[in-house]
C-alpha cells in the first residue's frame, strides 16, 4: 500500500479561502463606508463561486480516486455532512430562538417590526432549511438563515457528484465535464440575474463551480512543478490581479459574470502548485489564521504516519499520484 499526495495541506489555497471568506462577509454587512462602497466589496457575492470550485477541486483530491474504486457514497455523505450539518443545525437553532424570543416578548415590548414566525421565517421554511431544500424554488425569497443556501447547495452537489464518480469509474471526467458544460449553458440561457442564483437554481450554480473544480484538480494532477521561481511569483501576482480586476470590473446583471468560475479555477490552479511568493506569504502563520486546517483525507492516517520523510517529500508534487 502506498499513499497518494493528497495527504498534503493546501495551505495557500486555504489562505485564499479566508481571504474571499472576508470578502463575502464584508458585502453581507450593507453599510455605507469607504470599504463596502468598494467595487470589490460591492461584487464580493462573487466570492461564493470561488468557494464552489474549491470543493470541486477538494472533493476530487479528497474522494476521486475512492469514490471512483467502490467508496461508500452513503459513508462519503455521512462524512460530508458531519461537517457542515452540526453548525448550519446549531444557526437555525439560534435563530428559532429568536423567534421564540419575539414570539413571547419582543412583539409586546415592540422591539421588531415583524410577527414572530411568519414567513419568510415561518415553520414551513424552517423545515425546508433543516431539510437543506430551500434551494428548489419553494419560496421567493432567502429564509431564516440566509447565507445558508450555500451550504444546501453544496450538500446536495456533494452527492450529484459521488453518485457520478461512483456510477462512472474512468469515465467521470466526461460526465462531470458535460454537467459543468450544461450548468453553464442553462446559467446563460436562462438569462438575468445569469450567476447570481440563490433560493433558486442554486444547485445549477454550485455544480458548474464544482465540476469546474473537479477539472482543475485532473488537469493539476497530470503537471509536474512546471511552475517555480520567479516565473511562479510572476504567474500568480498577474492570477490575484486579473481575479480582483475581473470581480471589481464586472456588472453584476451581466452573462460575463459566467466567466468567474473559470477565472477562480485558474486561480485554485497556479496557488495549488505553492511555488511563488505570493503561496509563500500566504503560507504564513498570520495568513492561515484566516481559514480553518483542510488536509485531504485520501488516505488512511496510519498509512501516513508510517511513511519516510523521503516518501512524504516525494509525494508533496500535484503530480505525484501513487495508487494502492
Amino acid at each position: 500500500m502506498v499513499v497518494s499526495q493528497l495527504a498534503r495541506r493546501y495551505e495557500a489555497l486555504d489562505a485564499l479561502r479566508g481571504i474571499c471568506a472576508l470578502l463575502v462577509a464584508l458585502f453581507h454587512l450593507k453599510s455605507a463606508g469607504l470599504i463596502t462602497d468598494l467595487a470589490l466589496v460591492r461584487n464580493g457575492w462573487l466570492f461564493v463561486d470561488f468557494f464552489f470550485v474549491l470543493s470541486g477541486f477538494v472533493i476530487a483530491a479528497s474522494y476521486g480516486d475512492r469514490l471512483r474504486s467502490g467508496f461508500s457514497v452513503a459513508r462519503f455523505m455521512a462524512l460530508r455532512l458531519g461537517r457542515v450539518y452540526p453548525l448550519h443545525l446549531f444557526m437555525l437553532a439560534v435563530f428559532a430562538g429568536f423567534e421564540c424570543f419575539k414570539l413571547l416578548v419582543g412583539d409586546r415590548l415592540g422591539l421588531s417590526n415583524t410577527q414572530a414566525w411568519q414567513s419568510p421565517n415561518g415553520p414551513v421554511e424552517l423545515l425546508q432549511s433543516i431539510t437543506l431544500t430551500q434551494i428548489f424554488g419553494f419560496t421567493n425569497d432567502l429564509s431564516w438563515n440566509g447565507p445558508s443556501w450555500s451550504i444546501a447547495a453544496e450538500v446536495w452537489a456533494y452527492l450529484v457528484m459521488a453518485i457520478v464518480l461512483a456510477l462512472a469509474g474512468k469515465r467521470a471526467g466526461y460526465a462531470i465535464a458535460a454537467i459543468g458544460l450544461g450548468s453553464g449553458i442553462a446559467l446563460l440561457a436562462l438569462g438575468e440575474p445569469f450567476i447570481n442564483r440563490t433560493f433558486t437554481l442554486s444547485l445549477v450554480r454550485c455544480l458548474y463551480g464544482f465540476a469546474f473544480g473537479m477539472l482543475v484538480f485532473a488537469a493539476c494532477r497530470q503537471q509536474d512543478r512546471w511552475l517555480t521561481g520567479a516565473k511562479a511569483t510572476l504567474v500568480e501576482v498577474l492570477t490575484i490581479a486579473a481575479v480582483l480586476a475581473f470581480v471589481a470590473l464586472v456588472d453584476e446583471a451581466s452573462a460575463l459574470t459566467l466567466i468567474a468560475p473559470l477565472a477562480f479555477g485558474v486561480a485554485v490552479a497556479v496557488f495549488s502548485f505553492e511555488q511563488g511568493a505570493v503561496s509563500r506569504a500566504l503560507m504564513r502563520p498570520f495568513a492561515l489564521l484566516l481559514a480553518p486546517r483542510y488536509r485531504p483525507k485520501s488516505a488512511p492516517s496510519r498509512w501516513v504516519n508510517m511513511m519516510s520523510s523521503r516518501s512524504r517529500r516525494a509525494c508533496a508534487r500535484p503530480a505525484c499520484i501513487v495508487r494502492p
